[in-house]
């Protein structure tokens, strides 16, 4: 499965941390997703306006009534897993991929709107599709570091 994970607020201490990881709140249906990641999912990571990386899980998402400490910070209550993370040297502008992502079928909680923005939430569900379209705008120096499970996804 391929997912999508705005980490404005969180990027540092998670990176940091090795995790993926989301807080319980009132609105939960960006964040629970987390619990649903498995062992050997790929995330794009999005720090607004950038892809900054890529990850694979090394694990499966779980829910936590009290998550651990991640860099300092208490999550409280939600989901969380252990990923591998491959950071990019060049990051990716969203201007550079967006309106190839605008799906004229698109599913329902997918991560960029019809108008070409990056939906507000937390982890959404995404595709092969969109991965490889993003992939095809990593510059040079970081194709030559790509990690073997983004590999065979690169055109």
């Amino acid at each position: 499965m391929i997912w999508w994970c705005n980490q404005s607020e969180c990027w540092q201490q998670e990176r940091q941390a090795g995790v993926v990881c989301s807080s319980e709140t009132q609105n939960n249906t960006y964040r629970r997703t987390v619990g649903n990641a498995q062992l050997g999912d790929i995330t794009v990571h999005y720090c607004r306006p950038y892809i900054v990386a890529f990850s694979q899980a090394i694990e499966h998402g779980s829910h936590f009534d009290q998550l651990p400490s991640v860099a300092g910070v208490n999550y409280e209550s939600g989901w969380r897993f252990e990923t591998e993370y491959w950071d990019l040297q060049n990051r990716i502008h969203r201007d550079d991929f967006r309106q190839e992502l605008i799906l004229p079928n698109r599913p329902t909680y997918y991560p960029i709107t019809m108008a070409g923005n990056v939906m507000q939430g937390y982890f959404f569900p995404f595709d092969d599709a969109g991965l490889r379209i993003v992939l095809n705008h990593l510059h040079v120096q970081d194709q030559e570091g790509i990690p073997e499970w983004l590999r065979g996804l690169v055109q």
